[in-house]
C-alpha cells in the first residue's frame, strides 16, 4: 500500500513538473524568452513603396539586435488600414507586428469603411520616422516663400491651384490648415496619389504638396523651388523653412505625419519593451542613417508610451478636422 501510494504520488510529481516544464517553453513563445523565433511585420502599403522600403531597412538591422528574421507580409488596401485589422486580429505575443503611418492609426479608420477598429485595437511600440509634407512651385512662378503664396492666394481668392493626393490625405488637411489659419482660399485639385508633381512642373496647377523624397529631383533640375514644410522637422538635405517659423501657426499634430511599429492590443510590457530597445537602436545605426539620408527622411524614434499619447493626440485631432472639414 505504501509503495503503490508512493508511486502514485511520484507520478502526480513527474506530471506536475512536466506540465510546469512545458508552460515555461514548451511552445517558445513566452514573453520570458522573447523572441524565439521569427517575426512577421505586417506592411499595409505596397511592396517597393516608401513605407514598404523603410519598414524594411529598419526591419533588417532588428533582426541583429533580436536575433531573429522578421518577414514582411504587405497587406495593403484601406489607406493602411486593412493590414492594420490583420495585425488586430493576431495573437499579442510579439510575433506578429506592423508597420504604420500616422493617418491610417489616427483619421482614416474614422471616416472610410474598413475592419480596423483604431487605436484601441493596437499597442504602440515605437516611432522610427517623421513625415514632413512640403509645399513646392514651378520655378519659374515667381512664387517661393509661404508668404509668397498666401499674397496670391489673397489677390485672387480661390484661383491658386494646388494639387493634392485626395481628400483628407496629410497633404490636403495641411493646406487646408493654412488656408484656415492664413485666412485664404485655394483650388484644392485632387489629381491621385504620386500625380501631384509634373502638373505643376508643367504649369497646369500653381502649387503642389507632397512627401519630399519624389520631389527632390525636380529642384536639383531646376523645375521645381520649393515653398515651406509643413510639420516639426526638416526632411534631411531639403533647403526649405518650416511653415511653423512663419507667422502662420498651424497645429503640428494636424499635419505632422509619422511611421514606426505597432503591436495587437494586449501585448506584454516585456515584448513592448523589446521591441522598442531594438527599434531604438536600428534607428540610430549606420545603416538606417545612411538609407533616411538618400530619401530625404527624417529620422526620429520615441518609446511606447510617447507614442501611445502621440496617437491619442492625433485621433483627436483628426475627429475634430473631420467634423470641421466634412470629411
Amino acid at each position: 500500500m505504501q509503495r503503490r501510494t508512493f508511486a502514485a504520488a511520484s507520478l502526480l510529481l513527474a506530471g506536475t513538473l512536466l506540465t510546469a516544464c512545458t508552460d515555461a517553453s514548451g511552445s517558445g513563445n513566452g514573453s520570458e524568452d522573447y523572441p524565439s523565433d521569427q517575426i512577421t511585420m505586417i506592411v499595409p502599403f505596397p511592396a517597393g513603396s516608401a513605407p514598404d522600403s523603410t519598414a524594411r531597412t529598419l526591419a533588417s538591422v532588428m533582426e541583429t539586435e533580436l536575433g531573429q528574421r522578421i518577414v514582411i507580409e504587405n497587406k495593403e488596401g484601406g489607406s493602411g488600414t486593412i493590414g492594420l485589422s490583420e495585425l488586430a486580429a493576431a495573437e499579442p505575443d510579439g510575433y506578429t507586428i506592423s508597420w504604420f503611418a500616422s493617418p491610417g492609426v489616427t483619421m482614416q479608420w474614422q471616416r472610410i469603411d474598413t475592419p480596423f477598429e483604431g487605436p484601441e485595437a493596437i499597442t504602440p511600440v515605437a516611432q522610427a520616422i517623421s513625415v514632413g509634407t512640403v509645399m513646392f512651385a514651378a520655378s519659374d512662378s515667381g512664387l517661393t516663400t509661404i508668404e509668397d503664396i498666401v499674397a496670391a492666394a489673397e489677390a485672387a481668392p480661390g484661383e491658386i491651384s494646388v494639387a493634392l493626393p485626395g481628400e483628407g490625405s496629410g497633404m490636403d488637411l495641411a493646406v487646408r490648415e493654412l488656408e484656415a489659419v492664413a485666412e485664404i482660399e485655394f483650388d484644392r485639385i485632387y489629381v491621385g496619389a504620386g500625380e501631384q508633381i509634373q502638373p505643376v512642373v508643367n504649369g497646369t496647377y500653381d502649387l503642389g504638396a507632397a512627401q519630399a523624397p519624389p520631389v527632390v529631383q525636380y529642384v536639383e533640375r531646376g523645375d521645381l523651388s520649393w515653398i515651406g514644410v509643413f510639420g516639426d522637422a526638416v526632411p534631411a538635405g531639403i533647403d526649405a523653412p518650416l511653415v511653423a517659423d512663419s507667422e502662420y501657426e498651424i497645429d503640428p499634430t494636424a499635419v505632422a505625419g509619422y511611421e514606426g511599429i505597432v503591436a495587437p492590443a494586449g501585448t506584454p510590457e516585456e515584448i513592448v519593451d523589446a521591441l522598442a530597445a531594438a527599434v531604438e537602436t536600428a534607428v540610430a545605426s549606420e545603416e538606417f542613417s545612411e538609407y533616411i539620408s538618400s530619401t530625404h527622411g527624417i529620422a526620429q524614434f520615441t518609446g511606447p508610451d510617447e507614442l501611445a499619447q502621440k496617437i491619442d493626440d492625433g485621433t483627436a485631432t483628426a475627429t475634430e478636422l473631420i467634423e470641421r472639414y466634412g470629411l
